[in-house]
């Protein structure tokens, strides 16, 4: 129910699924955590109430207890949404008045019967670094809650602190009331990664609804996450194209915009997520684009119409959205050249024709004032002439060398490097420099 479009297709083995380039914020709570005495951390939130209720004899605390579905919220959090500063206002009220957490009061809501409240209230700083925030809790004077104060510099940095102020709430019923009544914590961060981005993808099954997108979008911003790609390989419309994407339940340009307004209200970035060499199977099954086919899967190289289609694509995808930032695809594009271009123009070096394709597409990108960013597997594939993903991810494998015999990748290309299996860091700390010697400092 939460996806659009019929489904068109099985999910293949190359499919990419829903993917995430999860770089999560390291965090650093006052006080330090410190190891246990049996070598154990415990929880990075501090809270400086007892872990539970005193025993009636003046003992120790009682061990937490365990918190179930069916437990009462014990805190309301009341947001000042309309004392926060301008920018963040709209944010506020998409989070409070549409997520689906229970703590939140929304404006003209009555507190749930016996809960306690607290409330947030935001201070953006030229004090506070990009990409670190600071929350402290105070007593309220008088008969006012408790107020928690939020300072920030980044708009994303403002809605994280948000989400930490609901694991405060959280881990404060798990301790007591004291801790409910009057909470003390702090909590700061400093985001590690300038970019922390999610893709979903939208391009097999269904395609993510609106209001879905919506709700996936005030979680991102609780989690602290700046960008949202949606990977679209044909889900999204294009004027004079009926065949792209028939029947496939795609994106107007009225959604993209109103999905990009929602995320822009949130702090996060919406960029456009298309195909423009491989994955390209579901349009060139039809015959209006037969003209336009390399293989079943890769679109045509070198031909003039082929750059005219993709400037339409090109434009079309980036037009809704505020970033001129655009991921353009092109991984598993296997087979390129292999096909009606062999035909056309010759057998040529895999490398030197995905290169030239990648300069045609790049000067359409500039001509629209977007700066593209590519998969990075195909310059490894075909540096080693074999399509495999042994060759994307053989450590000895560098297509540097290959491409210093070609005109190389445009300085300003950004190279995604993409790994679903391994888990050793040193793995990833040398293909990230072998991305650097491609010329791509931030891979």
């Amino acid at each position: 129910s939460g996806s659009r479009g019929r489904k068109n297709e099985a999910p293949s083995s190359s499919a990419r699924g829903p993917a995430a380039a999860a770089l999560r914020k390291k965090q650093k709570m006052e006080p330090e955590a410190m190891e246990d005495g049996d070598g154990s951390v415990p929880s990075p939130m501090h809270i400086s109430t007892p872990t539970g209720p005193a025993n009636a004899d003046g003992g120790a605390a009682s061990a937490p207890r365990v918190l179930t579905d069916a437990d009462p919220i014990a805190v309301n959090i009341a947001v000042d949404i309309d004392g926060a500063p301008a920018h963040l206002q709209q944010g506020l009220r998409q989070i409070v008045e549409g997520h689906n957490v229970a703590y939140f009061v929304r404006p003209g809501g009555a507190v749930a019967a016996g809960a306690y409240v607290w409330r947030v209230q935001f201070a953006r700083s030229d004090d506070v670094a990009a990409g670190t925030f600071d929350v402290r809790s105070a007593a309220g004077g008088g008969q006012q809650p408790p107020l928690v104060t939020v300072r920030y510099s980044r708009t994303i940095d403002a809605f994280r602190a948000l989400g930490q102020v609901l694991t405060a709430a959280r881990a404060a019923e798990l301790t007591g009331d004291q801790a409910l009544r009057a909470p003390e914590f702090t909590i700061s961060e400093q985001a590690q990664f300038e970019t922390l981005a999610l893709m979903i993808d939208c391009s097999r099954n269904g395609v993510l609804g609106v209001k879905n997108v919506y709700a996936m979008l005030r979680n991102m911003a609780l989690m602290g996450y700046t960008m949202l790609q949606l990977y679209t390989e044909d889900t999204y419309r294009v004027a004079g194209e009926p065949f792209f994407g028939y029947l496939r339940g795609g994106y107007s340009q009225d959604e993209l915009r109103a999905i990009d307004d929602y995320a822009f209200a949130l702090g996060v970035e919406v960029v456009a997520c298309i195909q423009t060499l491989g994955h390209l199977g579901q349009m060139l099954q039809w015959p209006r684009y037969a003209g336009l086919r390399d293989t079943n899967e890769v679109i045509l190289s070198r031909l003039p119409e082929t750059y005219a289609f993709l400037e339409k694509l090109i434009a079309t995808a980036s037009a809704p959205l505020r970033s001129r930032r655009i991921h353009i695809g092109m991984d598993e594009a296997y087979g390129v050249g292999e096909g009606r271009f062999r035909t056309l123009f010759g057998a040529q070096e895999g490398t030197a024709i995905f290169v030239e394709h990648l300069g045609r597409v790049h000067e359409i990108c500039r001509r629209h004032g977007l700066r593209p960013m590519i998969w990075s597997d195909m310059l490894f594939c075909l540096a080693a002439k074999n399509n495999a993903l042994y060759a994307y991810y053989d450590q000895t494998n560098n297509p540097a060398e290959a491409l210093r015999k070609v005109e190389g990748i445009p300085p300003d290309m950004d190279l995604v490097f993409w790994d679903y299996y391994h888990t050793l860091p040193e793995i990833y700390a040398r293909k990230i420099q072998q991305h650097r010697e491609l010329g791509c400092e931030s891979p």
